[in-house]
């Protein structure tokens, strides 16, 4: 009974689509090309797919400047290179190495914040705090900043 109500309701909206796109196009309604949608300038057969070179930072952790973020939840961009820090591994994360709150404070790197953490209790109940399993693999989130052109203007915050 489902699924002839699903194929009755799929059938009914494939014939109400098709007559309101046809009353569009009797009624002498302009049909959009496909290089006006989106931010494209030209059919998707026809644009150069060459993806430009993008230049990450070469400068060493705690030398390099924070871009500021564009709206305040979004996460922080990594001001230097990464290069020697990757892979990240479930063995081994030498993000850790600097940006652990307790070592951050001492080497002026941004601390992960506490929601990065669950916390578990050991068999005496004392609690341990431990990078949650979701946010272990920083770089998910956290990307290298970089200096491009985007390729329309960002407007987001200006409306």
């Amino acid at each position: 009974m489902l699924k002839q109500s699903i194929s009755v309701f799929i059938g009914t909206m494939i014939v109400v689509g098709s007559v309101l796109y046809m009353s569009g196009t009797i009624a002498g309604e302009k049909t959009i090309a496909p290089e006006e949608i989106g931010i494209r300038k030209q059919t998707v057969f026809t644009e150069n797919t060459q993806v430009p070179e993008v230049k990450y930072p070469d400068t060493p952790p705690g030398t390099g400047k924070t871009l500021s973020r564009a709206y305040p939840t979004v996460p922080p961009q990594i001001p230097h290179s990464i290069k020697d820090f990757l892979p990240i591994t479930a063995k081994e994360n030498a993000c850790l190495n600097c940006h652990m709150p307790d070592v951050a404070k001492t080497v002026g790197a941004t601390p992960i914040p506490p929601s990065h953490f669950q916390r578990r209790f050991s068999k005496t109940g004392k609690p341990i705090y431990k990078i949650a399993g979701a946010n272990y693999y920083c770089v998910s989130c956290h990307v290298p900043q970089a200096n491009v052109e985007p390729p329309i203007e960002n407007v987001f915050g200006k409306q």
